[in-house]
C-alpha cells in the first residue's frame, strides 16, 4: 500500500485527472448498462415477450364467396393441419383464390393490473434518466475526490503559508506532501520562506547594531562638546573678568580646534560607513598580476610615511579575476591604515585564491586587537575607548564591503602578539 500512496502522491496533476476522469466513465458506463439491463429484466418479468402470431387466411371461392379464418401460430414452428372448409351437404367447396398474413401479437402494459403498470412505466424511466444521473452524478465525485486528495491540501499549506509571511511570521515550516505540482509548489514556498527569514534577520541584525553603533558614536560626541562648552564657560567668564592670557587663550582656543576635529572626524566617519552600505558593487575581469603591482606601490606610500616596512606576497599569480577592484582598495586602504597605527616595524599583506574566491591576509607586530573588539566579530568592531574613529568604524566599513563583494571579514590575534585580518571577496 506505501508505494501505491507514493505513487498517487507523486503524479502530475494532468495524469491524475485523466485517470480520476477514465475511472468514473468505466464505473458509470458500468453502472447505466447494469441499470438498462435490470430495468429490462423486470418489464419482461411483467410483461413477457410472446413469440405466438397470428396467421389471417381469406379464401375466395367460386360462387364469390369470401372466408375469412384466423389461427395462434408460434414462429418458426410448422404450422398444425388446419381444418377443412367444408361446404353445404358436406361437399368440400372450390376455392378460386387464397390469401394469407402473419400478424405478431402485441402485448401493452394495458392488460396489467395498476400497481404493475406503473412499475413497468417507471422501469422505463430509470432506463433514460438513470445514465443521466449516473453521468452527472460520477462528473460531481470525480471532481469532490480530485479536489479533496490532490488540490485540498496544498491548497490550505499554502494559504496558511501566504497568511503567516503577511503577518511576519516566518518561525515554521512548509512542508510538502506529494510530489506533484503543488507539491513543487509548496517547496518553493519553503525555500521563499527561507530566504526571507534569513533576510529579516540580516537586516533586523543589521538594524540592532546600527543602534548599537549610533548609541556608541553618540555617547562618544558627548566628550568633545563637553570639551567645547567647558571652555565656552570659561572663556565667557573670565573674559569679564580681564584674567585671562594670550597664552592661555591661545590653548583653550586649541583645545577647542581639536574637539571640532574630532566632531568632523566622527561625522565623516558617519557618512563613509553610509555610503560603504549603499554602494554598488561593480566587479570586471583583471589581470590580478597588474592590480597587484598598483596596490603595493600605492600602500608602500601610506607605511613608508609612517616608518613602518610592508611586506606583501602574492601566492595568485597572473591569474584573471573578476572583482571591484575600488572595493579592494577601499578595504585594503582603511586596514593599512588602522594597522600603521600599532605596528611597530612591519606589515605582512598576502593574496591567495580559494573556492570562495580571492582570500586577503593582513598582519602586524603591534599589541593586537582588544578583547572586545575580538567579541564584536560579526557587530561594527566599536572599542571601548581608544582611537575610535580609526579602530572602529574603519573596521565596519570593511566588514560591510566585504559582505557587499560576497565575502567575509575575521579578525584574530597572533601568538606573539600582532593583529591578524583575514577577509575574502567572491570572484
Amino acid at each position: 500500500m506505501e508505494p501505491l500512496e507514493r505513487l498517487k502522491k507523486s503524479m502530475p496533476l494532468r495524469k491524475a485527472f485523466c485517470t480520476y476522469v477514465c475511472v468514473t466513465f468505466l464505473c458509470v458506463l458500468l453502472l447505466s448498462v447494469l441499470t438498462i439491463w435490470l430495468c429490462i429484466s423486470v418489464q419482461n418479468y411483467l410483461l413477457p415477450v410472446s413469440d405466438e402470431v397470428v396467421l389471417t387466411i381469406w379464401e375466395s371461392f367460386d360462387d364469390d364467396r369470401t372466408n375469412k379464418y384466423a389461427f395462434n401460430i408460434k414462429m418458426g414452428e410448422s404450422p398444425k393441419e388446419l381444418p377443412f372448409l367444408i361446404g353445404v351437404g358436406g361437399v368440400k367447396k372450390a376455392v378460386q383464390d387464397a390469401e394469407y398474413a402473419v400478424t405478431a401479437i402485441e402485448r401493452n402494459c394495458s392488460s396489467l393490473s395498476p400497481k404493475r403498470r406503473l412499475l413497468y412505466q417507471t422501469c422505463g424511466i430509470v432506463m433514460i434518466a438513470g445514465p443521466a444521473g449516473l453521468s452527472f452524478g460520477g462528473i460531481l465525485l470525480c471532481g469532490i475526490l480530485f479536489y479533496k486528495r490532490k488540490l485540498k491540501r496544498p491548497i490550505e499549506i499554502l494559504t496558511d503559508a501566504a497568511e503567516r509571511i503577511s503577518m511576519q511570521d516566518l518561525d515554521f515550516k512548509i512542508l510538502p506532501e506529494s510530489g506533484d505540482e503543488l507539491g513543487k509548489l509548496c517547496g518553493s514556498f519553503e525555500q521563499m520562506r527561507r530566504a526571507l527569514r534569513e533576510n529579516y534577520q540580516k537586516l533586523w541584525a543589521t538594524v540592532e547594531e546600527r543602534k548599537r553603533l549610533q548609541a556608541s558614536v553618540a555617547h562618544d560626541l558627548r566628550n568633545p562638546i563637553a570639551i567645547i562648552e567647558g571652555h565656552a564657560e570659561y572663556l565667557q567668564i573670565n573674559l569679564a573678568k580681564g584674567t585671562l592670557g594670550v597664552e592661555k587663550m591661545s590653548a583653550i582656543i586649541g583645545n577647542i580646534l581639536q574637539a571640532a576635529k574630532r566632531l568632523e572626524s566622527y561625522t565623516e566617519s558617519m557618512r563613509t560607513l553610509g555610503r560603504s552600505e549603499e554602494h554598488e558593487v561593480r566587479r570586471k575581469e583583471v589581470s590580478f598580476e597588474e592590480l597587484y603591482k598598483d596596490l603595493t606601490a600605492d600602500l608602500s606610500i601610506i607605511t613608508a610615511g609612517r616608518g613602518i616596512s610592508l611586506v606583501c606576497q602574492n601566492d595568485i599569480g597572473e591569474e584573471q579575476v573578476n572583482l571591484d577592484a575600488d572595493v579592494l582598495y577601499r578595504i585594503l586602504e582603511n586596514l593599512i591604515g588602522n594597522a600603521v597605527r600599532f605596528a611597530k616595524r612591519e606589515i605582512r599583506l598576502s593574496f591567495s585564491s580559494s573556492a570562495k574566491g580571492l582570500e586577503v591576509r593582513v598582519e602586524d607586530d603591534g599589541n593586537g586587537f582588544p578583547k572586545e573588539v575580538l567579541n564584536s566579530q560579526n557587530g561594527y568592531f566599536v572599542p571601548k575607548g581608544g582611537d575610535r574613529e580609526h579602530s572602529g568604524l574603519g573596521l565596519a566599513i570593511c566588514r560591510i564591503l566585504c559582505e557587499k563583494h560576497g565575502g567575509s571579514l575575521r579578525l584574530s590575534n597572533g601568538r606573539e602578539d600582532g593583529a591578524i585580518v583575514r577577509f575574502s571577496l567572491e570572484y
